[in-house]
């Protein structure tokens, strides 16, 4: 994420996050200079109450997490399976197994999927993001 995006995630974290929620922050370099990196699998703003994955910065959470969505109609009937990284395969590193698996069966779910993509994009270009980081 930006340096911009990591400020705002650690200022909504300071100020809406238990201490035991801060502790599991890590902060690393990012792949190039203005870029950082959560040093942590799976994400430490991921939290499961009643068995559901819920993110506990949402209003906060940085672009690649706005792109991010698994298109399950029911939540509760269908658990959130996060993908190993594949990058040799078709759709490979987006995140989910169930996305993954509904952009390969359906044209439907490519379309809102690039809906969603191209939604975030405009945000991300709003915020300050260059096109070739999109």
């Amino acid at each position: 994420m930006t340096t911009q995006e990591r400020e705002a995630v650690q200022l909504f974290a300071d100020a809406n996050l238990t201490f035991k929620q801060l502790d599991r922050i890590s902060w690393g370099v990012g792949p190039r200079p203005g870029f950082w990196a959560l040093r942590a699998g799976p994400c430490p703003f991921l939290e499961y109450p009643a068995g559901l994955p819920t993110c506990i910065v949402h209003e906060a959470r940085p672009y690649n997490c706005r792109r991010f969505g698994c298109l399950r109609p029911d939540v509760k009937a269908e658990p959130l399976q996060m993908a190993p990284l594949a990058p040799v395969l078709k759709y490979g590193n987006i995140g989910c197994v169930n996305l993954r698996e509904r952009l390969l069966q359906s044209r439907v779910a490519r379309r809102i999927y690039g809906l969603l993509q191209r939604k975030g994009q405009r945000w991300a270009l709003k915020h300050g993001w260059s096109e070739k980081d999109c």
